[in-house]
């Protein structure tokens, strides 16, 4: 539609004018712009003018988060930084667990006790079942290795910052995402062993705010078949900043080498209540 099929004033409707002759709709403007890659469409179109500027606070974010199959009743009330975030470094849907397999070796854990023979990874877990179809076919246990413990004490920890990941303090307040916390677990089919998991959800002091945990004797043989341990954590309010998972193993046998508990595919995963189906119904709301 040209200028000289609507009546408008340039002080009211310049943001809408392209190369000062054709009037683009608030909607298509949305679409269009909803294809800018976030850090220009922060950085440099909500600078072009204050129209382009409401556009992207208040329809561009839903559009962008229709097209993701992200919530946009629960989505719509963000501040614009809280939503470039959301944007830029989505945290919904994947896992938030630096090397939860093993397959980086220690790295992005802090090792709580490393005792007896110390923690190993193995490449292929030994002296256990084979992983069953359900870790096969989970998305989040993506490599063949695992870690091993010992005949002493060997526990290890990490604290997954959300801010960092993208989960800013309004997205974690207003939207309250369910935080499932998992990980497989196993003995050995010819020793005793000991497996523990505990997790917690924390403020910013890193105290915690709520929290779960998981103890158990794996007596050989049954011991060797893997299992999964999940907890997820809802409605805890306001005030989670950071998310800690924890696991402790160790042989009861006392013998050399690494007879104890194994873990693998740990991951701590964030998701919505709520999913638009498509962006037409984003559209409407």
């Amino acid at each position: 539609m040209t200028s000289t099929n609507r009546s408008f004033s340039i002080t009211d409707d310049n943001g809408y004018i392209f190369y000062n002759k054709f009037y683009v709709p608030e909607e298509v403007l949305s679409i269009i712009l909803s294809y800018v890659p976030p850090k220009e469409l922060v950085f440099t179109c909500r600078r072009v003018c204050r129209y382009w500027c409401n556009v992207i606070d208040t329809q561009v974010w839903r559009v962008i988060f229709g097209r993701q199959k992200m919530s946009v009743s629960k989505v719509k009330d963000l501040p614009w930084f809280a939503c470039y975030w959301l944007v830029l470094q989505n945290p919904f849907d994947r896992n938030l667990v630096k090397n939860g397999c093993g397959q980086e070796g220690l790295k992005h854990w802090k090792l709580v006790t490393n005792d007896g023979d110390s923690w190993k990874v193995e490449k292929a877990p030994k002296g256990c079942h084979d992983f069953p179809k359900d870790v096969e076919n989970d998305k989040i246990k993506v490599h063949t290795s695992c870690f091993a413990t010992t005949y002493n004490s060997c526990s290890k920890e990490q604290i997954i910052d959300l801010k960092k990941e993208g989960a800013v303090p309004q997205i974690m307040d207003r939207l309250q995402p369910k935080v499932t916390v998992s990980e497989w677990y196993c003995g050995r089919s010819d020793s005793r062993c000991i497996y523990e998991f505990k997790t917690a959800i924390l403020d910013e002091y890193q105290n915690p705010i709520d929290d779960y945990s998981l103890k158990k004797n794996l007596d050989k043989p049954e011991g060797a078949i893997w299992q999964k341990v999940s907890h997820t954590f809802e409605n805890y309010g306001e005030g989670v900043r950071y998310i800690w998972i924890y696991h402790y193993g160790q042989d009861l046998m006392f013998w050399k080498g690494h007879f104890g508990s194994k873990m693998t595919g740990s991951s701590i995963v964030l998701t919505l209540n709520n999913h638009v189906q498509n962006e037409t119904n984003m559209i409407k709301n």
